[in-house]
């Protein structure tokens, strides 16, 4: 599965389930590396690997997701972002894509 593609679920999980701090999934919801998770392969307690590769050079994503001032658009526009940067990487044409 491609990055754009974990980090679109993503953001759509977010969307339908809602958004959450403090744990990785309840019925509130997901935090941002639960919904990537379970995007990536359906197991919100995948091993570290995965959210190392859609990840990469976002230090500290729990911790980001669990400030008390971030909000839920807060993490859905970083997802979103996220994901456009994704599909540029992968050579996507976002004219086509967004079309």
């Amino acid at each position: 599965m491609k990055t754009s593609e974990v980090l679109r679920k993503g953001g759509d999980l977010l969307r339908e389930r809602g958004w959450v701090q403090g744990e990785m999934e309840s019925s509130r919801g997901f935090c941002a590396i639960g919904a990537i998770r379970k995007a990536g392969d359906g197991d919100i307690n995948h091993p570290q690997p995965l959210r190392d590769i859609v990840c990469d050079g976002i230090a500290n994503v729990d911790f980001w997701n669990d400030q008390p001032s971030r909000t839920k658009e807060d993490v859905l526009a970083s997802m979103d972002a996220a994901f456009v940067l994704a599909l540029q990487e992968e050579g996507a044409d976002l004219d086509e894509v967004f079309a």
